[in-house]
């Protein structure tokens, strides 16, 4: 099978290069995987900016440029302590101004397709494919990922995850966008749906539109462009991510819950609050009344003190405007208001949260669309009443779709850079991929983070001993076999079988076959041992237990679970006799079919079939 391959456009120029390997103790545990760092900044800016700073949060450098070398190295290394490959991986970075709210991007240098152990017809990201082939598939390719960090950004450079209030993490952000380079994003273009030479990639492959009930492998382009702004209904689909979500998400997502008038009735989504009560699952009901404040350039953005009466025991609705929303919130409570909603004053979903702090608020609060705050001011102004609650939807996670897969980031209008390669940042806890990772934390696994389960749904899977077998299939995970020998075909390769089962010996035929026998007769089981080296194992400590259980004839599993210690006939259970060992088996006093079962010393089962007459 030959590898197609398309190069991922440049927009990063080398001017120096520097590979710089660093070796980091990351809670323990043992890196399988090598990630080097590559130094490209022109010389005196970016890692090699001389301006002289202290030593801060573990970082040892002492100049601006080594302390962002090595927290970008310390980066790397904790995604090495987590990943598995046989082949380098070669990170090309440097700092310059992005002029956005990014803080930083990464992408992988190559995508390649149809190489061996590809879906077929799917892009992979070089780093990813390289893994899965077991060999570098680009050896004179400098890098496989290429990484650019914003120079102008206030970025708090220790290691111990604990930036001061304002400042960025600028590890938390190198992790991040590592991640979307060693695969967790899609090459596609978000903003007409197109596919890259018309073939889909292994991040597409898992991304499901709940309202169009489509992956979006099997959608238009035109379908792509719309779901990537269909906000909340676009999520991840992956096993091991699914399997971690119940032990990583909180239970309960915020809504705003309309039940009146039956036209507004549903759920529509709300950004929480960072002061005052948080939601709960039981909420706070109440109609809602637009509250009008005393003066100011609008009447509706309570930013003057709100007279009591109009909003007393009802969910205040005021707009966004140019006081803070705390002050909003304070002045409402004031009037007598249960609950505030403000109303966003630009277009676009998700609405964001509100932010600000007053140990005064004691009332719940959050954020809606203006498309949404429209519709309610519109019903209000047709005499309806409008009945609302703002809860935690206790059936849903946070961050979690209704149908338990994780949500991605899809807004309207688009956002470049975050849209779709990001998670909702409704989620709780705070995840690594969302759009801004703000919140410093660098585990990467549960039952703190989805980061790592999302890798190991495409492909990054845990391989120990590197020969290609993910660690969950393999029958030696500790010993290197691609071919997963088991000359005894015990379930043990025979890298890592210290003993080697022979086969049952006559009278005892081995399986398939079924013996047949008698009740409550005496049955002289015999087997074999040898050691890796082929010599005969005498040591009865060789053998662990033999077991039997009934099962229905003809549906021999050779599974041992609920099997019960087998019953011996004579004083002595289990001997040895020349070359091999001779258990005495007492067969059951009920007719029926039975499993014999000899598991040996190193876990190794060996089974035989019996129809007892």
């Amino acid at each position: 099978m030959s590898a197609d391959v398309v190069r991922v456009p440049k927009r990063l120029a080398v001017a120096l290069s520097v590979v710089v390997v660093l070796l980091f103790a990351a809670s323990g545990a043992q890196a399988n995987m090598r990630i080097t760092i590559e130094n490209v900044d022109a010389p005196g800016v970016g890692m090699n900016d001389p301006t002289p700073v202290a030593p801060v949060g573990g970082n040892p450098g002492f100049t601006l440029g080594q302390q962002r070398l090595f927290a970008l190295q310390y980066a790397a290394s904790l995604w090495a302590t987590q990943l598995d490959s046989a082949v380098e991986v070669r990170i090309q970075a440097r700092f310059q101004a992005l002029n956005s709210d990014l803080l930083g991007n990464a992408g992988p240098t190559n995508l390649v397709r149809d190489f061996p152990g590809s879906q077929p017809n799917t892009w992979y990201p070089e780093a990813l494919a390289n893994k899965i082939a077991g060999q570098d598939l680009f050896p004179d390719v400098v890098s496989d990922i290429r990484a650019t960090f914003d120079s102008d950004a206030d970025f708090y450079l220790g290691l111990d995850a604990a930036p001061p209030a304002g400042q960025f993490d600028l590890v938390t952000v190198a992790l991040a966008r590592f991640a979307r380079g060693l695969g967790l994003a899609t090459p596609a273009n978000l903003t007409t749906g197109a596919l890259v030479g018309g073939f889909s990639d292994v991040f597409m492959n898992h991304i499901f539109d709940l309202s169009a009930g489509k992956f979006w492998t099997a959608m238009t382009q035109a379908e792509r462009a719309v779901s990537a702004r269909n906000y909340g209904h676009v999520v991840w689909v992956g096993p091991r991510t699914a399997a971690a979500i119940p032990s990583v998400l909180d239970l309960g997502s915020p809504e705003l819950r309309i039940t009146a008038p039956a036209q507004l009735a549903g759920s529509y989504p709300i950004g929480p609050a960072s002061f005052g009560p948080a939601l709960t699952t039981t909420g706070v009901s109440a109609d809602v009344a637009v509250a009008t404040d005393t003066g100011g350039s609008s009447p509706t953005d309570a930013c003057e003190p709100v007279p009591g009466g109009a909003v007393t025991g009802r969910v205040a609705l005021v707009d966004r405007g140019t006081c803070g929303f705390t002050q909003k919130v304070s002045n409402v409570q004031a009037a007598g208001a249960v609950a505030v909603l403000v109303v966003d004053n630009v277009g676009g979903s998700p609405p964001g949260a509100l932010g600000g702090s007053d140990p005064t608020i004691n009332i719940p609060s959050g954020r809606i669309t203006l498309e949404d705050g429209a519709s309610i001011k519109t019903q209000l102004a047709a005499g309806a009443t409008v009945h609302v609650t703002l809860r935690l939807d206790g059936s849903t996670r946070a961050g979690a779709g209704p149908d338990g897969n994780l949500r991605l980031f899809a807004p309207s209008p688009l956002i470049v850079g975050q849209s779709i390669n990001s998670l909702d940042p409704i989620a709780q806890p705070n995840q690594l991929l969302e759009p801004i990772p703000g919140e410093a934390d660098h585990r990467l696994a549960p039952p703190a983070d989805l980061a790592l389960p999302m890798l190991e749904d495409l492909g990054w899977f845990p391989d120990g001993d590197l020969d290609g077998v993910p660690d969950d299939t393999d029958n030696c995970p500790a010993t290197g076999n691609a071919d997963q020998a088991d000359a005894d075909r015990d379930g043990i390769g025979d890298a890592c079988d210290n003993h080697n089962f022979g086969g049952f010996l006559q009278p005892v035929d081995n399986r398939p076959t079924t013996n047949t026998g008698r009740t409550g007769r005496t049955y002289p089981v015999k087997f074999q041992i040898r050691d890796k080296n082929g010599t005969v194992v005498t040591d009865i400590a060789a053998v662990d237990s033999i077991k039997s259980k009934a099962v229905p004839c003809g549906s021999f599993s050779g599974d041992p679970s609920d099997a019960l210690e087998a019953t011996a006939a004579g004083a002595t259970s289990l001997r040895l006799e020349d070359d091999h060992f001779v258990y005495n088996w007492k067969t059951p006093s009920s007719a029926g079919c039975y499993e014999l079962f000899v598991t040996l010393a190193d876990g190794g089962t060996h089974s035989a079939n019996f129809s007892i007459k």
